[in-house]
């Protein structure tokens, strides 16, 4: 509960930097906005091309297309500031939560995970591979809030925009 928490904390504190440094910035609302029109046009352009049955991507398409990725690129280097900033701060609460939970197990999976992710379950635990480390708490539970939050304040991308990330985590 403890780890949920500060994973919550952290989570709000980095949504404020972020809304603090870049979601009420102009530049932001500016590509935020030419990405929502942006993807409404391509969505059009997409059934249009259905119901003509074209094999070719019609040149507005595909120009449309180049445009939404300059402006994701571009939306992304707005962000990327605000965002080294977040991350220090996790990483602070991190190694807060460090030195109260290293070493001790605060739950046991009802499975042995793969070895690839026991590296990130039992980081720094001894004994049955089941136990659970609060960092896999704490990562997962930051994962969901920041998701989550994003999601209820408004400022992640627009669903047509997802597809023209180049981060293989966002899904398409």
């Amino acid at each position: 509960v403890y780890i949920a928490a500060a994973s919550l904390c952290a989570a709000l504190v980095g949504e404020g930097l972020m809304y603090w440094l870049t979601y009420r910035t102009s530049d932001f609302r500016r590509l935020r906005e030419q990405i929502e029109r942006n993807s409404k046009k391509i969505e059009k352009l997409k059934e249009k091309e259905i119901s003509n049955d074209k094999d070719k991507k019609s040149k507005h398409l595909a120009r449309s297309e180049e445009h939404m990725k300059v402006f994701v690129r571009d939306i992304s280097m707005v962000k990327a500031k605000s965002l080294m900033v977040v991350g220090l701060t996790t990483i602070v609460v991190l190694n807060v939560l460090s030195s109260f939970f290293y070493g001790k197990p605060v739950a046991r999976l009802p499975f042995e995970p793969p070895a690839l992710l026991q590296m990130l379950t039992h980081r720094g635990l001894e004994g049955n591979p089941r136990d659970c480390a609060y960092i896999f708490i704490f990562v997962m539970s930051t994962m969901f809030f920041r998701q989550n939050l994003q999601k209820l304040l408004g400022v992640g991308l627009p669903r047509g925009a997802q597809a023209y990330t180049m981060n293989p985590m966002v899904p398409q």
